[in-house]
């Protein structure tokens, strides 16, 4: 069935400055006719600069229609921090930690690809108890590639090399409570980035990263 409706008659309402608004009377598919608001706008752009470094800056500004300058908190404010991450095209993990000092409330949240976590890209954002004020962190960058290399370590081959790396460390392990796979993210000057695959592994002993291809462990900071 063809579900498009066709426009009878349209009146415009309001001319303003960037956006009009009008009234238009449609005829849908069983011949019945029904009001349709449109507003006509001529669209916009935004910017999000980016350092080599995967760092992102966000200039804080006053917006009328809101009147404050920042966004709403909201009563979910993982998920008001996922939403606006993601307009800015970043993907959020799941698992975000909020934690809460007076009237201010912290949301960490960890940046994905092909979703799994990239380990060093950490944004913060940070609430009042109505409003988004600050987000600080690194996020991935733009032009980024995924390092295929030789084929990725299998798990049972991943957990064989860790313990190798333990023993040799002089770790002594009796007790492994997590297996994950994740990413790092490497910038270069050029301004792309490089995904490397990694195993990560919570231990007895501590937090460890493996690299996902060589098997080697890896050393991860989180530029929060």
């Amino acid at each position: 069935m063809d579900y498009t409706e066709k426009t009878v008659s349209s009146e415009e309402k309001y001319r303003g400055i960037i956006v009009n608004v009008r009234m238009d009377r449609a005829q849908l598919c069983d011949g019945s006719v029904v009001r349709r608001e449109v507003v006509e706008h001529p669209g916009g752009v935004a910017i999000l600069p980016v350092d080599d470094r995967g760092v992102c800056y966000l200039v804080r500004q006053f917006r009328y229609p809101m009147e404050n300058d920042s966004v709403p908190a909201g009563s979910d404010l993982a998920e008001t921090s996922r939403a606006f991450l993601k307009k800015l095209g970043i993907d959020m993990d799941a698992a975000a930690a909020t934690v809460r000092s007076g009237s201010s409330s912290v949301v960490t949240a960890v940046c994905r690809y092909a979703d799994r976590p990239i380990v060093n890209c950490v944004v913060k954002l940070t609430f009042s108890e109505t409003n988004l004020l600050l987000v600080t962190g690194t996020c991935p960058l733009t032009a980024v590639r995924e390092n295929a290399g030789s084929a990725a370590l299998d798990p049972s081959t991943a957990v064989m090399r860790l313990l190798d790396y333990l023993d040799s460390s002089g770790y002594v392990c009796s007790r492994i409570t997590d297996i994950s796979h994740c990413y790092k993210m490497d910038a270069a000057a050029s301004g792309e980035g490089t995904l490397t695959p990694l195993w990560h592994f919570s231990t007895d002993v501590g937090e460890f990263y493996l690299n996902g291809i060589t098997g080697k462990a890896e050393t991860v900071t989180q530029n929060n």
